[in-house]
């Protein structure tokens, strides 16, 4: 399950820069215990700890535990901590994959290190074995040493019944936590030589190296024809570009540079006092301009580019993908910082060499009159403008339907980073709700990641948040979420108590009673999802053939509960349909292929997509490509699993490297498209917002989304061609879904090219 394995984080900034000082506490090392140290169940045997067999399913007891030492962390941050623990085996397979290892205090608050590594694989890792205490449960919301005096103890459980062999523990603080959060380059303030170079524009689905002076791209594009911005969309739709600006080689940068963008007119004629009085579409109604989540009235959105250094490749992708796209060694554009932001926002500074770009974001107002809008970007330096950009925007003479025509949906995980408590959290969660609607999809988040006003959390999915009284103009307006689930990542044989080992049909009809009684209160057109079982073929207790047993047991209930209380629940698992074939109790599934897909279609069951090519850091059009897979295998959900994969501790603003297992495997991007607006651990960087900071990856995936609903309009009028446009752009994809036993992302359209034809085809049929 993704959501456990990212806790697997490696953590290169936990890397100690060569002047930090490490102090290391070697509780056991070279077969000897440390003064004063005892042992619970457990003993030294031919020099390592023996220990007895620990528990398995809910790390009960025994446990094992060393105790019996004091060491002192009132004065740093749980971040500069780490405990490392080094278990051997003849078999690797002997080890636990995965362990909870409990840090015991002075104070008695026991931090649980989740999912501990005892099968690691690289021993050459800095990390290997090896936690920061960033990764326990309290970190998010007790994060500073003072809190639990000194560590006196360290207690062990499994997730199945072992024996460790351990033949290393040890403690290690870094006295050092700014060597641990290194600062960005400075602008300096006596830059006065440095001049604007080349202003370009790019499209939403291509990339300018922070160090790429000489882009190919410059000379013209599918957005930048002659010195001129082209872009074009129909009534509803957000279109963007991008703004690239150079500075040259030189001793001197570019400090207080910004841009402005803020109205497209339709002009009655081209004569000059003509030119200023048609149809605008300005930001001039927007009562909140200092919010970038204000959403009424607010037609332009400018973000800034923020970059990441990619120095590896990660596991996920095929190697020839990375390798075209030329990132390794490269500092990419991916976060996008809303102008506003204290911290990362406009003005700006670039410096020597370098490029910087700016996404504009145009939402286009639902009774803009069709025809050709002129507008003018304009940068500035030192608040005189320097470079002018003209841009022309077409509006088709059509509308994107008022609601969307494929559900999409983001998992957002924790979001404890924000430090933010009671009203002031649940408006968070309410503000990402809103962010995710406005870009084309829904957003799931289990209220199991907070104890803030559940209640409220948990039907923030409600029509009623999604209003301009609540701060949201755009499509599906005041209307519930299409989909709320009982259960989530987190599945149980038995999840509504009753009898071992499923439960019986009293139990299962009580508890799916008081989800569907919720729901009908505060969400009645929600479809309610009871979500079986997270990747059954490798979690399920047993594997599938147990799985298919439960399901047929309780497969029943449900359906029996359905008939009962005329309700319509419906049960989806991510797997297969030849992994449940012949069980007629899972209405939703994946679909590998096509030929998947009809089988389900025709055996009356939705086609769930889950992931796709990924969230990667390679080429920025990766995400874009499931809207035109899900139009092409009919599907009728997509889903992301997270958005916010950014642990504890992490520098997400700085480190592309977000994603890291037990077996090595790394990950940059994945599961991270919305980084935190406001970050109370790494504070130099958080850009003061209260909200969600997306990424261009994140906006690829708008994008893709988008493309779906020309499809849909275009198939109305011509089927056969619309299928026929999305079948040239999808064949040969062969999009990693996050499934086992599947091939890694590959064959997608790697730029704008292909999807801007493919776009003006559909455009054509849909205006016929």
């Amino acid at each position: 399950m993704k959501k456990i394995l990212v806790s697997f984080l490696a953590v290169v900034i936990f890397s100690v820069c060569a002047s930090a000082e490490l102090k290391t506490f070697p509780i056991f090392e070279n077969g000897k215990l440390m003064d004063g140290v005892q042992l619970v169940n457990g003993e030294i045997v031919n020099g390592e700890i023996l220990t007895a067999e620990l528990a398995a399913e809910g790390w009960a007891k025994p446990r094992f535990e060393v105790k019996g030492f004091d060491i002192d962390i009132s004065r740093y941050d749980l971040a500069q901590i780490k405990v490392k623990i080094v278990a051997v085996s003849d078999k690797i397979e002997q080890r636990p994959n995965y362990a909870d290892v409990a840090v015991l205090n002075s104070k008695g608050e026991a931090l649980h290190i989740q999912n501990f590594p005892f099968r690691a694989y690289d021993s050459k890792d800095p990390m290997f074995m090896t936690r920061a205490l960033t990764q326990t449960d309290k970190y998010g919301s007790m994060p500073k040493g003072k809190s639990y005096g000194g560590i006196t103890g360290l207690s062990i459980n499994t997730g199945f019944k072992a024996k460790l062999r351990l033949k290393e523990i040890k403690v290690m603080i870094e006295t050092d936590f700014e060597s641990m959060y290194p600062d960005d380059p400075v602008a300096d303030p006596k830059w006065k030589d440095g001049k604007p170079g080349d202003v370009y524009a790019v499209s939403v689905s291509d990339r300018v190296f922070q160090d790429e002076l000489d882009s190919p791209l410059k000379k013209g594009n599918t957005v930048w024809k002659k010195g001129k911005v082209h872009i074009a969309g129909a009534r509803m739709e957000t279109v963007a570009f991008q703004v690239v600006l150079e500075c040259p080689i030189g001793t001197d940068g570019i400090n207080n540079v910004d841009v402005k963008f803020d109205s497209l007119v339709k002009p009655t004629g081209y004569l000059p006092w003509e030119w200023f009085s048609g149809w605008t579409i300005d930001n001039s109604q927007c009562r909140n301009l200092k919010d970038p989540y204000y959403f009424p009235k607010r037609h332009f959105q400018l973000y800034k580019s923020r970059y990441l250094k990619i120095d590896k490749q990660d596991n996920f992708t095929n190697a020839e993908i990375v390798k075209q796209a030329g990132t390794i060694g490269r500092s990419i554009p991916d976060i996008l910082i809303p102008f506003e932001a204290k911290w990362g926002g406009a003005p700006f500074s670039i410096f020597p060499g370098q490029t910087q770009s700016v996404w504009v974001d145009v939402i286009i107002p639902n009774n803009a009159p069709a025809g050709k809008y002129e507008g003018m970007v304009e940068v500035t330096h030192d608040g005189i403008a320097v470079k002018s950009v003209p841009v022309e925007l077409e509006v088709y003479d059509f509308d994107l339907p008022e609601d969307f025509s494929i559900t999409a949906f983001m998992v957002v995980g924790d979001l404890s980073r924000y430090g933010f408590k009671g009203e002031e959290y649940c408006r968070l969660v309410e503000t990402y709700r809103r962010f995710l609607r406005r870009n084309n999809c829904y957003m799931y988040y289990g209220t199991e990641n907070s104890k803030e006003n559940t209640k409220r959390i948990l039907f923030s999915s409600s029509g009623a948040y999604f209003t301009n009284a609540a701060g949201y103009e755009g499509r599906n307006y005041a209307k519930d979420d299409p989909l709320n689930f009982i259960t989530f990542y987190n599945g149980k044989r038995r999840p509504f108590g009753g009898p071992e080992p499923d439960g019986d049909e009293k139990s299962w009809h009580e508890g799916l009673k008081k989800w569907k009684d919720k729901y009908d209160g505060n969400c009645p057109n929600s479809q309610l999802v009871f979500y079986a079982w997270d990747e059954p073929s490798h979690n399920f207790p047993g594997g599938l053939g147990e799985f298919r047993k439960w399901l047929n047991a309780i497969g029943p209930w449900v359906k029996s509960f359905n008939e009962k209380y005329k309700a319509d629940v419906k049960i989806y698992a991510t797997t297969w349909p030849d992994e449940i074939k012949g069980i007629p109790y899972i209405d939703a599934c994946g679909a590998r292929n096509s030929a998947d897909a009809e089988e389900m279609i025709k055996a009356g069951k939705q086609v769930w997509l889950y992931n796709g090519p990924m969230t990667y850091l390679n080429f920025v059009s990766g995400m874009r490509i499931c809207g035109w897979k899900a139009f092409a295998l009919k599907a009728n959900v997509w889903w992301i699993w997270e958005s916010t994969a950014y642990p504890a501790g992490f520098d997400m603003y700085s480190n592309p490297c977000n994603f890291l297992n037990q077996y090595g495997e790394l990950g940059e991007g994945d599961g991270l498209l919305l980084y935190p607006g406001t970050d109370t651990i790494v504070t130099k960087r958080s850009p003061g917002l209260k909200g969600p900071v997306p990424c261009q990856r994140f906006f690829n995936w708008r994008q893709g989304l988008i493309d779906y609903e020309y499809l849909a309009l275009a198939s109305k009028k011509n089927p056969e061609l619309a299928r026929k446009i999305a079948d040239e752009i999808v064949s040969g994809a062969s999009l990693g879904c996050g499934l086992p036993s599947e091939s890694k992302s590959l064959g997608y359209p790697r730029d704008n090219t292909i999807y801007d034809s493919a776009r003006k085809k559909l455009a054509e049929i849909i205006q016929k």
